[in-house]
């Protein structure tokens, strides 16, 4: 058996339509959890923008005009409702820090069609993990994976100091090059304020191999030192080409190679600054971004030959290598979302464009992806999605049975980034591999 989806986003707004009769939407950009960013004309000031509309994966459905967004049921209204409002302050907090380079900077926001959007800068270029996988080896060029290193990281300082929000979600997904060698960091949609005294709650946000174990419990406590790990995880992806263990795996005894071992440039001493920032007891990693920084620094001078050159080159183009790595992305390279498990001893296939969510379980009616045989998966156990600019498949469990990426089992009704080739287990009785297929 192989199926097939063709079908465009069903909850994507269509193509021409003109929002609060000033933004013109075009294509999708991007899909993520919780929304679908698109490429807009701004019709008033002459010229492309990014909106970015408020869409929960598995709480709403689009109405029948295609424009309006409501819950799927009155049972998922408070959820719904609750992360519009959310969607909302965190906008407004946005666009008080439109002013710190390196940020994305935001325009505008606004309720419509019964759902929120904010507007933001256009950016032409793509992400570090689109530009990651196009080059040698998966692997940026040390001394501009520095350059950015900083960029950001005093960029995202700044954040904290002025609003004390947290991003979150820094990941190689998260930060853009731009075609004009300019580094920004997007997605603050699961950024949260940090109180000052005692411990707070948080919705649970995990991005394998970036989050730190904090990020695995809502009522864990959460400050800097959370953005601190994801920063400093995201710069080891970048020059060493490989992820760290996801940290529950890390929790349970599994390691990871020193950087120094994987890349050249890498002294020990800067090694050891590294692995402070990875460190999975919060109270032992560095607690300001600033810090990592500062000592990251200090090892890189100390590495550097007498009178040769000292800290880094913010000043020169980054990425000075990856012209030839852009030209190779987005030339027909489109995925496709494709899923393999077993059934009745036999494989099954079944494949959808990216962008597009999709329900699978046992029932035939009720899911859009069938799985039979297994009798503990559910009439609809999970809603899946491959997010086409990052490559990552986004899952959501909303099951009786569960989901278990290796031994660890997916709290229900959150949305998991998930890489492709992993093979989740559904109900603990079928796996489920992530694919993905680049035609032309």
């Amino acid at each position: 058996m192989e199926t097939e989806i063709k079908d465009r986003n069903p909850l994507a707004l269509p193509v021409g339509y003109e929002l609060q009769k000033r933004y013109r939407i075009g294509k999708i950009l991007g899909a993520g959890g919780f929304g679908i960013t698109y490429k807009a004309y701004d019709m008033i000031n002459k010229g492309f923008c990014a909106v970015k509309e408020y869409v929960p994966l598995g709480l709403c459905i689009r109405s029948e005009n295609q424009t309006d967004l409501a819950p799927s049921t009155s049972e998922k209204e408070y959820d719904y409702q609750h992360g519009k409002e959310r969607f909302m302050k965190e906008a407004a907090t946005l666009l008080e820090v439109a002013d710190i380079p390196n940020i994305v900077r935001l325009t505008d926001y606004f309720e419509d069609n019964g759902t929120a959007y904010y507007v933001m800068e256009y950016l032409d270029g793509c992400t570090l993990r689109q530009l990651q996988k196009a080059m040698p080896g998966k692997k940026l060029p040390f001394q501009d994976t520095y350059n950015i290193l900083q960029i950001i990281g005093n960029s995202l300082e700044r954040v904290h100091d002025r609003k004390n929000l947290l991003h979150r979600d820094i990941s190689p997904d998260n930060i853009f090059y731009t075609k004009d060698n300019k580094v920004k960091l997007i997605d603050f949609g699961s950024a949260k304020h940090v109180c000052g005294q005692g411990n707070q709650k948080f919705s649970v946000l995990i991005k394998q191999g970036f989050a730190p174990p904090e990020q695995y419990r809502s009522d864990s406590r959460q400050g800097r030192y959370t953005d601190v790990y994801a920063l400093a995880s995201t710069f080891y992806c970048l020059i060493t080409g490989k992820m760290l263990p996801d940290a529950t795996e890390r929790m349970a005894g599994t390691t990871y190679t020193p950087a120094w071992q994987l890349v050249p440039e890498m002294t020990r001493q800067m090694s050891n600054v590294l692995d402070r920032a990875l460190q999975l007891d919060y109270r032992t990693r560095y607690q300001a971004v600033s810090e990592f920084l500062r000592e990251f620094d200090s090892a890189w001078k100390d590495a550097q030959p007498p009178g040769g050159q000292v800290g880094a080159q913010k000043s020169a183009p980054i990425l000075k290598n990856a012209n030839e790595g852009l030209e190779g992305i987005g030339k027909g390279k489109v995925p496709t979302a494709v899923l393999r498990w077993k059934e009745n001893q036999q494989m099954q296939q079944a494949a959808f464009p990216a962008d597009v969510m999709v329900s699978i379980g046992r029932s035939e009616k009720l899911s859009q992806i069938s799985i039979r045989g297994y009798q503990a998966i559910s009439k609809v156990h999970c809603y899946i999605q491959l997010d086409g600019s990052s490559g990552k498949y986004l899952v959501k469990d909303v099951s009786t049975n569960g989901i278990f990426v290796g031994k660890v089992k997916l709290l229900k009704n959150q949305v998991y980034a998930i890489d492709e080739g992993t093979k989740i287990n559904l109900a603990g009785q079928c796996l489920l591999e992530l694919g993905a297929e680049y035609g032309q």
